[in-house]
């Protein structure tokens, strides 16, 4: 009987233990570019994935998963680590260029175990954090034609 006692408290630390070091710290990021001129593009980074909804051409209608690739758990426990380190939540709530408005802007969604939920939208307009995320999210996506090219930064 005892045997068997130590057996199971055996199996339970060893479950215990390798639950603990597999499993990834939930987050999530999404970052969405419109324009009235365009399809809108998503990205959406998980603690498992990054995923590109978008269009394959200026001519498609309907906008579709075109890019997809997962995380390595090294990649996604760097991508915590940072969220955790940086002051994301000091962003307002919106961000607009006071002298242009033509109605294209961007949504930033943040959340996750253990972080600030944030949701930011810019305006024809950039921050030095609103480059940082964007630059996060970009690093993500190996494919260069999936890509999304910030124009207003450095304003």
């Amino acid at each position: 009987m005892r045997l068997l006692i130590n057996l199971f408290l055996l199996a339970i630390s060893f479950l215990t233990f390798s639950c603990k070091t597999n499993s990834r710290k939930s987050f999530s990021i999404s970052i969405e570019y419109s324009s009235p001129w365009a399809y809108p593009t998503k990205y959406n980074l998980t603690q498992n994935s990054i995923i590109v909804n978008g269009t394959e051409k200026r001519s498609d209608r309907h906008t579709k998963d075109v890019y997809k690739r997962l995380l390595t758990q090294a990649e996604s426990d760097s991508i915590y680590n940072f969220l955790k380190s940086i002051s994301y939540d000091t962003l307002k709530d919106s961000y607009q260029n006071p002298n242009f408005y033509d109605g294209t802007g961007i949504i930033i969604k943040i959340n996750g175990q253990q972080l600030k939920s944030k949701k930011v939208l810019v305006y024809m307009c950039s921050t030095h954090m609103t480059d940082t995320l964007q630059n996060l999210m970009q690093r993500q996506v190996l494919n260069n034609k999936y890509k999304y090219e910030n124009l207003c930064k450095d304003q």
